[in-house]
C-alpha cells in the first residue's frame, strides 16, 4: 500500500541556491527516503509531491543547499504522517483461534491484537466479526 505525501512550502524570492525537500522515516531518520531539489528560479511557492511512499511516520526537512548539496539554511522542519489512503482500504478473512492465535487465550475477557508476539495487527481497522459455532 502506497500513498502521496504533499507538502507545500511558501515562496523563496531572495534565496539564490537550491532547495531541497528530503524526507526520512522516523524508525530511521538518517536514511533518506525520498528527496526534491527545486532548481527554480526565485523558488516561488511550490507543492512537493513524494509519491508511492509507505504510510508511515515520516520527518520532512525543508533546506537550502550549496552547489555541492550541504545544507546553507534549514526552511522546516517536522514530523508528518500522509493522508489517508484514497477510497475503501480492507484485507483478506483472518480467522483467530482461541489458544491458537497469539494473544488470544481461553478463560479471558480481552485479547489485544497490536502485532506483539506474533498476534495479527488490528489496530486502526474496523472489525466485522462472524461467529462460525
Amino acid at each position: 500500500m502506497t500513498t502521496t505525501l504533499n507538502a507545500y512550502s511558501i515562496a523563496y524570492p531572495t534565496i539564490s541556491n537550491r532547495i531541497r525537500a528530503t524526507i526520512y522515516t522516523v524508525a530511521d531518520p538518517t536514511a533518506v527516503v525520498a528527496s526534491i531539489i527545486d532548481t527554480t528560479s526565485g523558488h516561488p511557492a511550490r507543492t512537493w509531491s513524494f509519491v508511492g511512499i509507505a504510510r508511515t511516520n515520516y520527518l520532512f526537512s525543508l533546506d537550502e543547499i550549496d552547489g555541492s548539496g550541504n545544507v546553507v539554511n534549514n526552511l522546516a522542519a517536522f514530523n508528518v504522517v500522509p493522508p489517508n489512503i484514497d477510497g475503501l482500504l480492507t484485507r483478506d478473512s483472518e480467522q483467530v483461534q482461541v489458544d491458537v492465535t497469539p494473544n488470544l487465550i481461553s478463560d479471558t475477557t480481552t485479547a489485544t491484537f497490536d502485532g506483539s508476539n506474533g498476534s495479527p495487527d488490528y489496530r486502526e481497522w474496523n472489525i466485522k466479526c462472524i461467529n462460525t459455532t
